[in-house]
């Protein structure tokens, strides 16, 4: 089956997926880590998502919320992108007919950018207060920082490439 829905949607998931995987892999070897920290000094909006997964993963809650309090939120926004590019192609199947379909199809279109944007916005929130206060593990629990989370979770750094 050919098109958004099929096989190729498929094989293409896989593909960006392998993808990410190894440009991460060379740039743990390389030395680099994170592009946005390496080239600015200052931690991305995704600062400790993957150290909060691997705490999730281990069973410590509390700790992944600490390393990233939305890392919850990541394969929500996944499905949510992945249901607002079917839907799109099933408005572009419609041809742009004026009936109840296309509109049902338009309002939940709509309601999927809507979502993405919230959760946009909300990383947005998160990464200009943990920039506020760069010693925030305790973000979530009143400064105490759980077991097993880096005292100084997010931190600033002159760039790397400068020096």
């Amino acid at each position: 089956m050919r098109g958004p829905g099929g096989a190729d949607a498929c094989r293409r998931a896989l593909s960006a997926c392998g993808a990410a995987v190894l440009a991460v892999g060379a740039l743990t070897v390389s030395g680099i880590g994170c592009v946005f920290r390496f080239a600015t000094g200052v931690p991305c909006p995704g600062c400790g998502m993957t150290r909060a997964y691997l705490a999730f993963l281990s069973g410590d809650v509390a700790c992944a919320l600490a390393y990233h309090p939305l890392f919850w939120m990541v394969p929500i926004a996944g499905l949510l992108a992945a249901a607002q590019g079917a839907l799109a192609s099933m408005l572009v199947a419609t041809g742009g007919a004026r009936c109840a379909r296309h509109a049902l199809l338009r309002a939940a279109w709509r309601a999927c950018v809507a979502l993405l944007a919230l959760i946009a916005c909300a990383f947005l929130a998160v990464w200009l207060v943990r920039l506020a206060d760069p010693c925030d593990a305790g973000l979530l629990f009143s400064g105490v920082s759980p077991s097993g989370a880096e005292a100084d979770v997010v931190f600033l750094s002159s760039p790397r490439w400068l020096g």
